[in-house]
């Protein structure tokens, strides 16, 4: 049995599949009424980041978008923080919000009715993500399979059952 429950929140931002891109959907709306929604949209503009043509323009703007003072999006951050990606350096404030938003927003949504009912209706769609998954094995050897995020997405079984 797949559990798509297992999804990271790193891969859903990722939306690499339409499986990903669909629980995306879902969270999105869902932080935009637990308003966390902020959270959600810098993580995926730091992740824009990695294909960005004009990279110190476009950290110029998330620091004036998320992080400026009194910005219509700011998030929780301290200053060093703040600083570091005024700076153009993006990646420890990237990891401490998508702890944040991973211990918190992703946590409320995998157990709200929306994802629960998701789960029940569209298992079959997340199948090609488990197939994606099984080429990957088996093409790699378990040393790096072992320290991907795409290992982790799915399990045989849940992981307190014996």
């Amino acid at each position: 049995m797949t559990y798509i429950s297992e999804l990271k929140l790193s891969d859903i931002l990722r939306e690499n599949t339409l499986c990903t891109k669909q629980i995306y959907e879902l969270l999105a709306q869902f932080a935009i009424k637990d308003k966390s929604h902020e959270n959600i949209m810098f993580l995926k503009s730091v992740l824009a980041l990695e294909k960005s043509d004009n990279r110190e323009d476009d950290i110029k703007n998330i620091y004036d978008t998320y992080l400026a003072t009194d910005s219509l999006m700011e998030i929780n951050v301290d200053n060093e923080l703040r600083e570091q990606v005024k700076n153009g350096i993006v990646d420890n404030c990237y990891k401490y919000v998508l702890l944040q938003t991973k211990n918190d927003t992703f946590a409320r949504f995998k157990s709200s009715n929306e994802f629960i009912i998701f789960l029940q209706k569209h298992n079959n769609i997340c199948e090609e993500v488990k197939k994606s998954i099984s080429e990957t094995i088996e093409n790699q050897n378990h040393t790096s399979i072992r320290r991907s995020s795409i290992y982790t997405l799915f399990q045989s079984k849940p992981r307190n059952s014996k």
